[in-house]
């Protein structure tokens, strides 16, 4: 499996707090079966975004667990002027392994309102935004048509995948098995910031969809799909699954 977002870097922003949470939240990848993990640490109004710290992170990382899993860099990349101008600049630091894919994650309280126009101004210039965790967010969970659509327009959704397990609260969870079921989903990924409450964990997600729906659109979602962001290749919306029964998760 492959995590795309990740809270991984020590001592960066709301992540991991110190090298000896990174290490752990490392080998529990490692040992759940992860191979690459993207850190990605937030740009936004209260954490400063640098290239230079973040590689020096990784690689402090990296040199402390070994060669696994895979380390590879990112950004929460927060959707606001200022960002968008400093992407204008140089993008690669913030895509995610520096390929054609950005994580972007929207505000609770608003967005934007030419955000269908921001998007497709990204995929013109060679952009694919990932629009992170949609099923926490109250605004997206009440836009299910528009996020269908952005699914539709070369935009990839990507849910968390504490809100597949619950860990994230029923009403997330709800969500995230809904879109699931009717295919709008592209990648589970997961969101880590430490080693309790929120952990660097994608099997017990994995194995939830491959239960519920079939194991060919868990391959895709935990890894061909993240495994080809990585790569800068293309990924696949699945296919909704054929009608079955759904009363042994409660939805």
């Amino acid at each position: 499996m492959v995590d795309i977002h990740c809270h991984v870097l020590p001592g960066i922003d709301d992540g991991s707090p110190d090298l000896e949470t990174s290490i752990g939240m490392c080998q529990s990848a490692v040992a759940d079966g992860v191979t690459h993990v993207v850190g990605t640490p937030h740009c936004d109004d209260n954490y400063e975004f640098s290239w230079d710290v973040n590689t020096a992170k990784r690689d402090e990382l990296q040199k402390a667990v070994g060669p696994k899993p895979q380390l590879l860099l990112g950004c929460d990349f927060h959707l606001n002027d200022i960002n968008l101008e400093l992407l204008q600049v140089n993008a690669d630091p913030f895509l995610i392994a520096q390929q054609n894919h950005l994580l972007v994650e929207n505000s609770n309280y608003s967005l934007p309102p030419a955000m269908e126009q921001m998007f497709f101004n990204l995929r013109c210039r060679g952009i694919i935004p990932v629009l992170t965790h949609p099923e926490r967010n109250p605004l997206w969970q009440r836009k299910p048509d528009l996020l269908k659509k952005l699914a539709q327009q070369d935009c990839v959704v990507q849910i968390t995948a504490g809100s597949i397990t619950g860990r994230m609260g029923k009403g997330p969870q709800k969500y995230a098995m809904e879109w699931l079921k009717q295919g709008i989903v592209h990648v589970v990924a997961s969101d880590a910031h430490n080693t309790s409450s929120r952990p660097l964990k994608l099997k017990e997600a994995f194995d939830v969809v491959a239960e519920a729906i079939d194991a060919d659109t868990a391959d895709l979602l935990f890894t061909h799909n993240p495994k080809a962001i990585i790569e800068g290749g293309a990924t696949f919306q699945p296919r909704p699954p054929k009608k079955r029964l759904w009363g042994f998760l409660g939805f």
